[in-house]
């Protein structure tokens, strides 16, 4: 075009609809651009994020390993020593007793033969008898031990009456929308 002269109309329509054209594109790319670069951002925070957390789990699970470990070394031990006791009560303060009122006076060396063969019997009651007092003392120690409290997260939340949204206890209206709670009982 020449100075002065002014294009046809039909080419200024053409030429600010192409003009128009580029800058939605432009702008469609640029808004895209930035969301990629928004995406990229949250992804690197996420996974950041998410292998902190995991790495806390990670170092959590090793004390809690450890802690059960330690736990359990504790109470084979304290079985043991149990046992030891358990032992000496049942076989050198319960048999003299029952030796003194038994008629042979040494039950535990009783015998019976058959043929060639020889049943101990009293070896057997003996032992019979520490067992018994075994599984009554482990049965007593189950029965004392503290029980867990009948608390779920049942008993931790509730529901909005209205929108359903899950809410803490103590809440008093609702975040989600907006409902005030005090006029509802905690059952509901």
């Amino acid at each position: 075009m020449k100075a002065g002269r002014m294009p046809p109309d039909g080419e200024i329509a053409q030429q600010s609809s192409e003009n128009e054209k580029r800058g939605v594109k432009g702008r469609i790319r640029g808004a895209f651009g930035r969301l990629k670069k928004t995406l990229e951002r949250v992804t690197r925070g996420s996974k950041e994020f998410i292998t902190g957390e995991l790495e806390k789990v990670k170092k959590f699970s090793k004390y809690l390993a450890r802690e059960i470990v330690a736990l359990f070394v504790m109470a084979i031990v304290a079985g043991i020593a149990l046992a030891a006791l358990i032992k000496s009560f049942v076989f050198d303060l319960l048999m003299p007793l029952i030796g003194l009122v038994s008629p042979g006076g040494n039950w535990r060396n009783l015998q019976i033969m058959v043929g060639q063969t020889r049943f101990n019997i009293g070896n057997f009651l003996a032992n019979l008898l520490f067992f018994l007092i075994v599984i009554f003392i482990v049965f007593l120690l189950i029965k004392l031990m503290p029980r867990k409290p009948d608390v779920t997260l049942r008993h931790l939340v509730r529901h909005c009456p209205s929108c359903g949204e899950l809410l803490l206890p103590g809440a008093t209206e609702c975040e989600n929308c907006g409902t005030t709670l005090l006029d509802f009982p905690e059952g509901e």
